[in-house]
């Protein structure tokens, strides 16, 4: 993009080739207070009118500067009021965020933005939001996660368009001396964040320590050199995951809202680098952050491992290999279930459905569905009990004879670990009757003798 062109027609050139901006959009631009974003909303306002553009501002206060973050949102809101745009505000304790989740201040900061910025697209109504990243920010982010060792969906630097959240970012086309330039002509004030001179972050040490070095040795035009870098790696990862897609298909076994299971030995088919897209591709549906290529590097190795190996991610995940499958579990709160069901009666309790009716017994049809049960009602007391099992449960199993710890049936039934963790059990004196959608304990089993049956029915919601 020539250089010599005014900010505000490359802004809009820019605009029309990424597709970022429809006439009549309504759309929030989010305003920190530096120059990036102040230039944003200036070179925004210019395109109103052309445009016919609703602008809101938004500005989220993380509350780590003290007076400092308090002035910012000050100035912003002052800034929206003289352009006579609605401001929109929020705030949180990022510190405490951080500690509570246990990630850095700069996830944390991002997590709590961008879920600010979700809400509002939602209650607002807004067609986009607008952020200020620029072209030196997609530098270092290349830069940062080449560091991070994130391959090639890490090197494809920052996108201009995140479709998820309809957020554009216009500025990507312009360097920060460019905007800072643009800020200087027109006379725009702005604030200064002083957290950017402390080198303790990483990416102000690459901003400030790495970039100017590369700048000053090996190549004064590193910045369009990283952001075109960025431009050929996005295509070819939009290649390849398009090929991933189609692979996937093929390897998947499974896929629920919390379960994705995949063919060990078709996976084991592919190239290695096909793999390692695969892997990245199922794990990006359950956490916003790629996976680095070590953390890949552990799943491929379940592969060759023992079944009920697994790996569990803080990013909200854990991967399991069960024999022949590599299974991708989205972590969910355990529940500990104790809870008295009555005959006749339905229950939602946790990510569990229980219910039961008597029936006739001419009313009884066997099917291959685990998750219906017949039972000897006779045995039966009014007062039934579903609980988690425990260590030392036994039962007799449909069809024998002796008893047999529950721990050592789920291993004899090869049932996945992910399972056996939280299969309930429906008791009634003190004995098991269901290993719910598993198995009946032959005891109260239907027999010739049997004058009234109760036709029990389980189901997992969230599997």
């Amino acid at each position: 993009m020539n250089r010599k062109i005014p900010l505000p027609d490359r802004l809009e050139s820019y605009c029309r080739e990424k597709s970022l901006l429809r006439r009549g959009d309504a759309v929030i631009v989010a305003v920190s207070g530096g120059v990036d974003s102040v230039v944003l909303l200036d070179l925004f306002s210019r395109l109103k009118q052309k445009y016919n553009l609703r602008l809101r501002v938004a500005h989220f206060n993380h509350q780590l500067r003290g007076k400092e973050s308090e002035a910012d949102e000050i100035f912003v809101r002052r800034l929206a009021k003289r352009h006579g745009y609605q401001f929109i505000v929020d705030r949180a304790e990022t510190a405490t965020h951080s500690w509570h989740r246990k990630i850095s201040i700069q996830e944390a900061a991002r997590e709590l933005r961008y879920s600010f910025l979700a809400r509002l697209l939602k209650e607002d109504s807004a067609q986009k939001i607008a952020t200020a990243h620029n072209a030196n920010d997609n530098a270092e982010t290349l830069l940062l996660n080449l560091c991070r060792g994130t391959g090639i969906s890490g090197l494809t630097g920052i996108p201009a368009y995140r479709p998820d959240l309809h957020l554009i970012r216009p500025l990507l086309f312009a360097t920060r001396s460019e905007i800072e330039a643009y800020a200087k002509l027109n006379r725009l004030k702005y604030r200064t964040d002083s957290s950017n001179k402390k080198l303790h972050y990483k990416r102000n040490f690459i901003r400030k320590k790495i970039l100017p070095l590369l700048q000053e040795s090996l190549n004064t035009d590193i910045i369009e050199t990283l952001n075109r870098t960025s431009d050929i790696f996005s295509r070819v990862e939009d290649f390849v995951l398009q090929e991933a897609k189609m692979r996937l298909q093929h390897v998947t076994l499974k896929k629920t809202n919390d379960l994705h299971s995949l063919d060990i030995t078709k996976l084991k088919g592919i190239h290695r680098y096909m793999q390692e897209s695969l892997i990245g591709l199922v794990a990006r549906s359950y956490s916003e952050v790629a996976l680095e290529s070590k953390e890949i590097s552990r799943i491929l190795g379940l592969l060759s491992s023992d079944t009920g190996k697994r790996i569990e991610f803080s990013k909200g995940f854990k991967v399991y290999r069960d024999r022949r499958q590599l299974i991708f579990l989205r972590k969910r709160k355990k529940h500990e279930i104790k809870e008295e069901v009555r005959p006749g009666k339905s229950y939602e309790i946790g990510p569990f459905r229980f219910s039961s009716q008597t029936i006739p017994r001419e009313k009884v049809h066997w099917t291959y569905n685990r998750h219906i049960e017949y039972v000897n009602a006779d045995m039966l007391n009014n007062r039934l009990l579903l609980r988690t099992w425990k260590k030392g449960d036994w039962f007799i199993p449909f069809g024998m004879e002796k008893p047999k710890k529950l721990s050592d049936f789920f291993i004899d039934a090869k049932i996945p670990r992910y399972k056996k963790e939280e299969i309930p059990v429906l008791e009634s004196h003190g004995n098991i009757v269901w290993v719910c959608g598993v198995r009946l304990d032959n005891r109260y089993r239907i027999t010739p003798a049997t004058r009234t049956v109760l036709k029990l029915e389980f189901e997992d919601k969230e599997l």
